[in-house]
């Protein structure tokens, strides 16, 4: 994304011999205010998704999806005294609608289909096939974004197949985001032991989840795997 004059934003998209193409005007930047980002790109589903994001927490009042050729597929607003926080499947094809107010998130298609309704419930991330979610319970956090002992579900459905220690967090903000399994239905991620916060005793370890199990990488093993990569 770019800044213009006017203080939109402009989306840019480029293909594999790194030819740069403008898609679409989106957002508008605010001084010390926040600005648009990109929610969500496929390249299979040729969308992109946007959010003007207002807050530190990632609020934002308006998102967007666009599609490659430019075409407009979705907008929709939220009022700035409910702040909001969405979350995409990476193909943007579903999204979640979380209100900070009420501490539930509401899941919808592109069309504004209500897909299903989580109480006390906030989605970091969906799987890359967008059946699974990386949520965590938002009972305890109401009004700012949860962070606390996250879990893997079928959004759908309910069922959880994974929870995290308790006194654990997801600490993307230090170690970096949410990694998704490609063509699959796992998630890696940093979590903490809160005592990191408390204490300032840090322990990072670098968790992998699905459906299926999970496993965990600390001390040594994962300090290599954030410096060098997988």
């Amino acid at each position: 994304m770019t800044l213009n004059p006017d203080n939109s934003a402009t989306v840019w998209i480029a293909d594999p011999s790194g030819a740069w193409s403008k898609i679409a005007t989106a957002g508008s930047w605010v001084m010390n205010g926040g600005g648009p980002s990109i929610a969500a790109c496929s390249g299979t589903s040729q969308r992109v998704a946007v959010a003007d994001s207002l807050g530190g927490n990632g609020e934002a009042d308006e998102v967007w999806v666009v599609s490659w050729n430019g075409q407009l597929l979705m907008d929709h607003k939220t009022s700035l005294k409910a702040p909001h926080i969405y979350t995409f499947s990476r193909d943007a094809s579903v999204w979640a609608d979380f209100d900070e107010s009420t501490g539930d998130t509401t899941v919808r298609d592109l069309m504004g289909n209500q897909l299903g309704t989580l109480k006390s419930t906030f989605i970091e991330a969906f799987s890359w096939s967008g059946h699974y979610a990386l949520a965590m319970d938002s009972s305890s956090d109401t009004g700012t974004r949860p962070i606390h002992n996250p879990y893997l579900m079928d959004w759908r459905s309910g069922q959880v197949f994974w929870r995290s220690p308790a006194s654990t967090m997801l600490d993307t903000g230090i170690y970096g985001p949410v990694a998704l399994q490609p063509n699959g239905d796992g998630f890696a991620f940093p979590i903490e032991s809160t005592d990191c916060v408390n204490l300032a005793r840090c322990n990072p370890a670098l968790e992998i989840v699905s459906p299926i199990g999970s496993w965990r990488f600390s001390g040594s093993p994962y300090l290599s795997w954030f410096i060098n990569g997988p």
